[in-house]
């Protein structure tokens, strides 16, 4: 073996596969007098000059102290001269689960042996890596069957292919529907609202308070979305902006549509299904990607108890003020998002 380059957190080396049984994926030790780093095998060819070698890329991961603890990668940037272990699997699980309760999360193709997981590793922003939608839900969901054993966990699906047996599978607009709350009322506005002439733009904000302070006081919290139509229509006979008409003409749309709330029940049904299932799969497929996100804010704020939320992200839906939300506002939710590549 023979280290031919170094680049930031990256080596090559070049081995002979008759000698030295580098396989992708393994777990390897750079070691560098007194620094020791975790590395992994993420890309192995053939040496195009030499038939009998092959190039191994190696990342540098995690920066392993002299007691041993994991540490965040430094920065630091191999040389040549740096001498490379190789880590049996068993090992590499035993320091990450350090003795804490473990799951079979996935079986290790090389030796048919199950790959344990502790736990408390998706309770701290774990993140899954995939390109390709069919790897992405199979991981997530396979990830979703497991941890539904500790607590309850959602499974936000966008495309409507989404199957697992034992979960419970509710369709937005079908099976539960968005309140118009004091929340979603400036979804609303914004949504229908967001080329409103100069004119318009102060009595609208009016309006826009008027009516989130009549939702409050409603002794459910949210107006029934007949009521709502009601509401505007007669706000706009007193001022008849053209912007009040755009808004009811938008909104009877919304309604065909079965967007929103008519009654209580048509959203308590997300909780309930939550609350009566260890696994719940929400199908937000029938709605464009602007309903797609008022819905997943919807779903966030709704989520009160401790629980696992699995889901592919993408631009369209998770805005960095979404994902800021999740992370930084709502400890009860553990995420466990899948994301492209170049995401």
């Amino acid at each position: 073996m023979q280290i031919t380059n170094t680049l930031n957190n990256c080596i090559r080396i070049l081995f002979n596969p008759r000698i030295e049984s580098f396989k992708l994926f393994d777990f390897l030790i750079v070691k560098s007098l007194e620094e020791r780093y975790l590395a992994q095998i993420i890309e192995i060819y053939e040496d195009k000059f030499d038939a009998s070698q092959n190039v191994a890329r190696l990342r540098l991961f995690y920066k392993i102290a002299s007691n041993n603890e994991v540490m965040p990668y430094d920065k630091f940037t191999p040389g040549k001269e740096c001498e490379i272990l190789k880590v049996k699997p068993e090992e590499v699980e035993n320091f990450i689960n350090n003795d804490k309760k473990t799951f079979i999360f996935a079986t290790n193709v090389k030796n048919s042996q199950g790959l344990s997981l502790q736990y408390d590793f998706f309770n701290k922003n774990a993140i899954i890596l995939a390109d390709k939608i069919e790897n992405a839900n199979a991981i997530s969901l396979n990830l979703t069957k497991k941890l539904s054993s500790e607590r309850h966990t959602v499974f936000i699906d966008f495309t409507g292919i989404v199957e697992l047996e034992d979960a419970k599978t509710i369709k937005a607009c079908k099976n539960f529907k968005m309140p118009l709350n004091f929340d979603t009322i400036d979804f609303v506005f914004d949504r229908c609202l967001n080329n409103a002439s100069l004119e318009f733009q102060a009595a609208g904000f009016e309006i826009q308070n008027a009516i989130k302070v009549f939702a409050k006081k409603q002794t459910e919290g949210f107006i029934p979305f007949g009521a709502f139509l009601r509401v505007i229509l007669e706000q706009y006979k007193a001022t008849p902006y053209p912007e009040l008409q755009l808004l009811l003409t938008k909104m009877k749309k919304y309604q065909m549509s079965d967007i929103f709330a008519r009654n209580k029940k048509d959203y308590e049904a997300l909780e309930a299904a939550i609350r009566e299932n260890d696994i719940t799969i929400i199908d937000l497929s029938g709605l464009d990607s602007i309903w797609q996100k008022a819905y997943v804010e919807y779903i966030i704020s709704e989520l009160k108890d401790d629980i696992y939320m699995v889901t592919r992200i993408n631009e369209e839906v998770f805005d960095v003020d979404l994902i800021n939300k999740i992370y930084n506002k709502k400890q009860n939710i553990k995420f466990v998002p899948n994301v492209s590549y170049n995401y």
